[in-house]
């Protein structure tokens, strides 16, 4: 699917980009309060890893439009998208009642639905804070991403209950997953000094990966190895939620399909179904379908990074071909 292999010295090259230390560093800093449990759950959910791919690109589209001096600004801005995105994390787990995070107890398991709500939200206040400090169009982006990650996750209705399809998917996804991607290349671009045009060109290459990152979650909900993926298998098939996978599946006019129309009933054979369920989409077509959805979307963010790198005066070409690397690496995600 991908046209270059990742190695280990790619994901190793990502991960030690100039300012991604000092982004943890800070975060680990902003999470100070006189509540020891709102200090508490957010350093939980740190210590749990994650991937931080949103400063990583926000970093990356700062060095690619020609930033040449790490900027407290940029640090700011790349840490505030981080906590948005650390808060969402926690709502998520509160409105899917997942019990697993990264193969560790969910933070609403361990400190309770109400702490972890307030933690989230704390989290929330602490990023607004940061980015409230930058210039208007900045605050408003990160308004506008706010706002779209609630109505995406509003709009993210079960199977059984609304009639989705792949635009409403698509949809969907632009709002719950690929608004922080797109604050993080607009962003990023805005303080390295580019103009709105080409700040926007970067916000579209932020996107359009956000949308493959998206569909390859959708994927790994199937094809990963649950030790790595850390939480079941199956969780999108259990839940009935619109994935690019489950569309296709209902698409694909396979009978078992039926299952995503019907709602949850505890059924106690549902592990057992969802298992058989899990296999038959592995031997359909359903995956194949989604990757080709996932590589139009990451031809899209490369073109819309040639425009953008194209229209900078002062491009660096290091960091563009790690943002091009970043793509690949979307395409290519096993975990």
């Amino acid at each position: 699917m991908t046209e270059k292999e990742i190695t280990k010295k790619d994901l190793e090259a990502l991960y030690s980009i100039n300012g991604l230390e000092d982004v943890n560093s800070f975060i680990k800093d902003t999470l100070k309060s006189d509540a020891p449990l709102l200090q508490e759950i957010p350093q939980y959910l740190l210590s749990l890893g994650g991937k931080r791919i949103r400063p990583i690109l926000t970093l990356l589209c700062a060095k690619a439009a020609g930033q040449k001096e790490l900027s407290k600004e940029l640090i700011h801005i790349a840490s505030g998208i981080e906590l948005i995105h650390m808060a969402t994390i926690l709502h998520d787990d509160i409105i899917d009642n997942s019990s697993l995070r990264r193969n560790k107890v969910s933070a609403n398991v361990k400190f309770g639905t109400s702490n972890t709500l307030l933690a989230g939200d704390f989290l929330l206040v602490k990023a607004f804070g940061l980015c409230g400090l930058l210039s208007d169009d900045i605050v408003k982006e990160t308004e506008s991403a706010c706002v779209a990650l609630t109505e995406g996750e509003i709009l993210e209705t079960p199977l059984y209950s609304d009639n989705h399809n792949i635009d409403s998917y698509i949809n969907i996804a632009k709002k719950k997953t690929a608004s922080l991607f797109s604050l993080s290349g607009y962003t990023g671009a805005r303080l390295a000094d580019c103009d709105i045009e080409v700040s926007n060109k970067f916000k579209m290459f932020g996107e359009n990966i956000g949308i493959a990152f998206q569909i390859l979650d959708d994927i790994l909900d199937i094809s990963a190895d649950q030790e790595k993926l850390g939480k079941p298998i199956g969780t999108d098939i259990r839940e009935r939620k619109p994935s690019s996978v489950n569309i296709f599946w209902l698409e694909s006019n396979l009978k078992s399909s039926d299952f995503l129309r019907t709602e949850p009933n505890n059924n106690k054979n549902e592990d057992l179904i969802i298992k058989e369920l899990v296999n038959e989409i592995k031997d359909s077509d359903v995956l194949n379908s989604a990757k080709l959805l996932a590589q139009k979307y990451a031809n899209l963010a490369k073109n819309n990074l040639e425009e953008a790198l194209n229209a900078s005066n002062n491009k660096d070409s290091k960091s563009a071909n790690m943002l091009k690397l970043l793509v690949e690496y979307t395409l290519s995600r096993s975990i």
